[in-house]
């Protein structure tokens, strides 16, 4: 019979296993995940919806981590932020550095994710940033803080849509908005507001970017990447070559290009993505002129580009060969200065029948060499690459035919127990994983030369400028055309960061460093002030610091051969201390003077001057107080030299007083200044007499001698705004000129002796806050000129204005040159803006 038992409820529950009362509760927790995945998938914005139409710079970076630790703490970096247009970014990256993100859990949630960085054309910084699965942490933060107000942001409410405040310690605060997956980040209200609740679409988007630009920025990579200018860029860059300007006129002037960089102190790698429809056009071949190429190659520019078969250039296709696929281009080497053109050879035969006509009557003395006489349509083919002459010798080898106006460069390429560039560590560190298979590429040592692309005054210019040696190549894909430029400093250093350096204070600092020898010591002191009140003096050789608590007014003077260093305690109370810091007597002393510009050292003694009365004060190193009378009111600290004293006096109309050192107006003096004058005199040798000069705000310099009389027939007037004294530069023969700086920039060197400017330069990241130094660092009779004060960097020059080698340096205040540890060479010392100390060793 069959069983008919039925189970009781007891006997059921052990049938069915206790986890089935979770079925139902799991079930709802699926739901509910799902429904949020879904929720949040439906809702997921793409953040390059809503990067605006037209900016000044655009960067897509892998995090902000990415950004702290491996960007900007480059020099380079540093030096990209350093133009004018950049400071709205850099102020803000500067107060990023001051916030750890990583103390607050919700503020980490922003460290490790790709974010745009961009600076709007009203120069407002915005960071769009995709938070991805951690927006469900920061939908849930947004909805907590409007309840509990929740530190660190601040709701703000706007209408239907809640902003939030994040505030600093510093001079900006932070606005944030979250619209599902993004996260909007800025330093200005008004822009948070029209940026990130605007209404966007895709086409709007895809006319600012190309599909394949598009298509990159959503590729991962730990790379940043910033947009550009195509034509912009590349007419900068070839501005100097007629052939390359000729091929860039078809392209349309608004064409972006994306830009990959991977930077590190050593090495810096880019990979430019535009579209180039003519200049690179021919499919990328094996380059073989590089296997030929001496190890003391400066440059060379090598080609294969198809748009010369397009329209060939009188001259080689009449006389030698078809163009098609052809390798040729240009190099120099390092021994000669002469140019050498090479042309891969085709046909053999033909070319053996052209160069047996083209030959000149006289034999070579060397049988592998000839000499030929061109024809005027291939000399005007040559000059195209800058080739001078028409009568060039030549040799062969079984790949190529090389032309140089002069025979020693041959010489020197025959020899073939030269080491071939190639086979250099330095160029292969350049080369990387990247083969040398491109449509146009190009080598250049800026330690030798400066190639074309490198003589505009962009940016980019600047930056690859701290490096020594390039390379680039250039080919096509999909369209488009892919340029890769790297660039090492693969040269040994001639400056290097001093051992140790660069040194934290532990504090913020409140003055620049500066150096000083006190009797006790064999070697300078670093001596410097931080934001609690107290003075530093640092062994820069083993780091040991003495601390000497001080007013909050105090500020440092320096200079002076002296038995301690001089203080400004304020309202005209002077201090002197000895190398622990401790006071030597009789001061401190309270003098009768209320200074209005920074106490100085002149003769040991320490200048004060005065605000409100025409008398100016000494003090010594014993505490003698003297006063010097003036005929005038001051409305700038005294020049000195010559053992004179120069002003610029106050009055309904500013004058230039000249006087001697106790204060007695010199014959012919005081004289009226140009209208609008607001910086003091200078002093400098015209000859082997002394002079003074003289510069207005709007740019009229006027040049007196000692005895008050002109010496210029008619005013000189520079364009620019001048905030900022003529500064005298000694030359090697003795003869002094004045160098003149704009706020926009334009640095030029004025020969008073000839009325004219002798050399001029555009400078970038210059403003009216830039200040000049200028020093024999290398004590070799010509003196070198520091720019500082408004960048992150210090801009070195030559005497020819030219760059210092491996400058800029990083450094914001005031250099300090000094032999820190008495080895013969001399230290730069000065304070970043990170409120790190730097010394580097100068070696040039």
């Amino acid at each position: 019979m069959p069983d008919t038992h039925i189970p009781s409820k007891k006997s059921l529950k052990k049938i069915h296993p206790t986890w089935t009362k979770f079925l139902l509760p799991g079930a709802v927790l699926i739901f509910l995940i799902t429904g949020i995945l879904l929720f949040y998938g439906l809702s997921w914005k793409n953040p390059r919806d809503y990067i605006p139409s037209k900016t000044i710079t655009y960067l897509q970076v892998p995090s902000l981590n990415n950004l702290y630790d491996k960007l900007f703490n480059l020099e380079a970096a540093d030096l990209a932020l350093a133009g004018s247009s950049m400071a709205p970014l850099r102020t803000t990256i500067n107060e990023l550095r001051e916030l750890n993100f990583s103390q607050d859990f919700f503020l980490s949630l922003f460290l490790d994710v790709k974010c745009d960085i961009i600076l709007t054309n009203q120069g407002i910084p915005l960071v769009i940033m995709d938070l991805g699965g951690k927006s469900l942490l920061t939908r849930g933060y947004a909805l907590l803080s409007q309840l509990t107000h929740l530190q660190p942001l601040i709701p703000l409410f706007n209408e239907n849509t809640t902003l939030y405040e994040l505030k600093t310690q510093g001079e900006l605060n932070f606005y944030f908005y979250f619209l599902d997956n993004l996260v909007f980040i800025t330093t200005d209200l008004p822009t948070l507001k029209s940026q990130a609740l605007r209404t966007v679409t895709q086409e709007e988007t895809v006319k600012y970017f190309t599909p394949q630009i598009l298509d990159n920025l959503e590729l991962p990579s730990e790379s940043l990447k910033t947009l550009v200018q195509t034509q912009e860029l590349l007419q900068e860059w070839v501005g100097k070559s007629p052939m390359l300007n000729k091929f860039l006129s078809p392209m349309d002037r608004h064409e972006e290009s994306l830009v990959q960089l991977t930077l590190e102190n050593r090495r810096v790698h880019m990979d430019f993505t535009m579209k180039v429809p003519t200049l690179f056009s021919v499919p990328a071949q094996k380059q073989n002129i590089w296997s030929r190429l001496p190890e003391n190659t400066t440059y060379a520019y090598v080609s294969s580009a198809r748009t010369i078969e397009e329209s060939p250039p009188e001259g080689f296709q009449k006389y030698i060969y078809p163009w098609s696929g052809i390798e040729l281009g240009i190099f120099g080497l390092e021994t000669d200065p002469d140019p050498i053109f090479f042309i891969e050879i085709k046909d053999l035969p033909k070319l053996k029948s052209v160069l047996k006509n083209m030959a000149k009557d006289t034999p070579p003395k060397n049988p592998g060499l000839g000499q030929l006489q061109l024809p005027n349509d291939l000399t005007a083919t040559l000059s195209l690459w800058n080739f001078p002459g028409n009568a060039p010798y030549y040799v062969m080898d079984e790949l190529f035919l090389y032309l140089s106006p002069q025979i020693d460069p041959l010489h020197h390429l025959q020899d073939k127990t030269t080491l071939r560039l190639v086979d250099t560590p330095e160029f292969q560190v350049l080369q990387g994983n990247n083969p040398l298979i491109a449509s146009f590429s190009s080598y250049y040592n800026l330690d030798r030369v400066t190639p074309f692309f490198l003589e505009s005054k962009n940016l980019l210019t600047s930056v690859l400028r701290l490096y020594g040696q390039g390379l680039v190549l250039a080919s096509p894909l999909n369209d488009q055309e892919i340029i890769s430029l790297s660039a090492i400093k693969g040269r040994p250093a001639l400056i290097r960061a001093v051992p140790n350096f660069p040194k934290s204070v532990g504090g913020k600092l409140i003055s620049p460093v500066y150096t000083h020898t006190f009797p006790s010591d064999t070697f300078p002191k670093l001596i410097y002030l931080r934001n609690d009140g107290e003075l530093q003096i640092m062994n820069p050789l083993n780091g040991d610091t003495i601390t000497s608590p001080q007013d909050p007014e105090t500020t440092i003077i320096p200079g002076g051969n002296l038995d301690g260093l001089f203080l400004s305690l304020g309202n005209g109370k002077i201090s002197l201390i000895n190398s622990v810091g401790d006071q030597i007597k009789p001061f401190p002393l309270q003098t009768p003077i209320n200074f209005s510009f920074p106490p100085f050292i002149f003769n040991n003694q320490v200048v004060l001057v005065p605000r409100d009365s025409s008398t100016l004060g000494r003090i010594d190193h014993t505490g003698l107080i003297s006063f010097i009378p003036l005929s005038a009111q001051v409305l700038t600290p005294p020049q000195t030299r010559f053992s004179l004293w120069g002003y610029l006096t106050k009055g309904s109309t500013p004058q230039i007083l000249i006087t001697d050192l106790r204060g007695t107006p010199q014959v012919g003096w005081p004289q009226p200044a140009p209208p609008d004058t607001i910086s003091p005199p200078v002093f400098f040798k015209m000859g082997a007499n002394p002079a003074v000069a003289s510069i207005s705000q709007k740019g009229e310099l006027a040049l007196w001698d000692m005895t008050g009389e002109r010496r210029l027939d008619k005013p000189v007037i520079f364009s620019g705004e001048f905030s900022r004294e003529p500064k005298v530069l000694r030359l090697l023969d003795g003869t002094e000129v004045l160098l003149l700086l704009n706020d926009e920039g334009l640095l030029r060197i004025f020969d008073p002796h000839t009325g004219k400017s002798e050399k001029e330069t555009t400078l970038q990241g210059v403003s009216s806050k830039t200040l000049l130094t200028i020093s024999d660092v290398n004590r070799d009779g010509k003196e070198e000129i520091f720019l500082y004060g408004e960048s992150p960097f210090i801009l070195g020059l030559d005497d020819n204005l030219a760059p210092l080698p491996e400058f800029p340096l990083r450094g914001h205040t005031q250099p300090q040159f000094t032999d820190l540890d008495k080895d013969g060479f001399i230290e730069m010392v000065t304070v970043g803006l990170d409120n790190k100390i730097y010394a580097y060793t100068l070696r040039f």
